[in-house]
């Protein structure tokens, strides 16, 4: 049984604009509260990754030494980062731009400026998809393991009567092949 206790969610913010980085801090610890770690440039989000271990990740597209396109690619390559939501916090309103930042894996796109509430949801629809998709394949490999005991407990438990049952036959036969070899 759960104890009902949510763990707080960590979020990894990667973006070069101290403003910014200081709104959405502040808007992602009030209320609903997000462990928070910021880092300022693609590369160190590529280098603490595996140390913050997010929950999910806030990237600037235009950030200095690897930009967001760069960073989302990377963590999509990544089998263990691959399915970790993405929501891309830009200021580039070009089309192409936002439909290189889906190709490169982002789950999301929110333009700046952008609402406090626009965020907020944007972040609680993603870790709640995430956690659903968790729970549909913790669920399938239960259903799977269920599945594979089953077969072993059938198999096994079918080998004795099945033994038992070709003998009878194997016997049956000799015993028919006898008699009509008798009359």
């Amino acid at each position: 049984m759960t104890s009902g206790i949510k763990p707080i969610p960590k979020v990894m913010l990667a973006e070069d604009d101290d403003t910014i980085a200081h709104m959405v801090i502040r808007v992602l610890q009030d209320g609903v509260n997000h462990d928070v770690t910021w880092v300022k440039d693609g590369r160190e989000a590529l280098d603490r990754v595996e140390e913050v271990a997010p929950d999910l990740l806030l990237l600037d597209l235009m950030m200095p030494h690897r930009n967001g396109f760069e960073v989302c690619r990377s963590l999509r390559d990544d089998p263990k980062w691959s399915g970790v939501p993405i929501c891309i916090l830009t200021a580039m309103t070009d089309q192409q731009a936002h439909q290189a930042a889906i190709g490169a894996g982002a789950d999301r796109i929110l333009l700046k400026p952008f609402r406090a509430n626009e965020l907020r949801l944007a972040i609680r629809s993603l870790l709640e998809k995430e956690a659903s998709e968790r729970y549909l394949v913790e669920a399938l490999e239960k259903a799977r393991t269920s599945q594979n005991d089953l077969v072993r407990f059938l198999a096994h438990d079918l080998r004795g009567p099945l033994t038992v049952l070709r003998s009878s036959l194997g016997i049956l036969a000799k015993t028919t092949s006898d008699e009509a070899g008798v009359e």
